[in-house]
């Protein structure tokens, strides 16, 4: 449960100054936080070509198909945001 204690710890340890930036201080804490960071990563880094802009389109257009087509905007986005996790290697040893 790697999980659970990461988020235990992260919850109990005392919060970062409200000025500092976030993707610094999940840089530092990497190590101490690995799932964390790679979370926050894909949620607060901007990606430096289009070309993971465009894969997620890809992946868009293979989760939103004609018969899944009433799914909600947050519903899409936590799925292609779950496809996006479940590739990750180091996710897939925890399942």
């Amino acid at each position: 449960m790697a999980w659970r204690y990461e988020i235990d710890k992260y919850i109990s340890d005392p919060r970062a100054d409200s000025t500092e930036d976030i993707l610094e201080w999940s840089k530092r804490h990497e190590c101490i936080f690995p799932n964390l960071a790679a979370m926050a990563k894909d949620f607060l880094a901007t990606p430096a070509s289009s070309a993971p802009v465009e894969r997620q389109f890809s992946r868009a257009a293979l989760t939103l198909t004609k018969t899944r087509n009433r799914l909600g905007d947050n519903s899409v986005r936590s799925l292609l945001c779950l496809k996006s996790w479940m590739a990750n290697e180091n996710i897939k040893d925890l399942f």
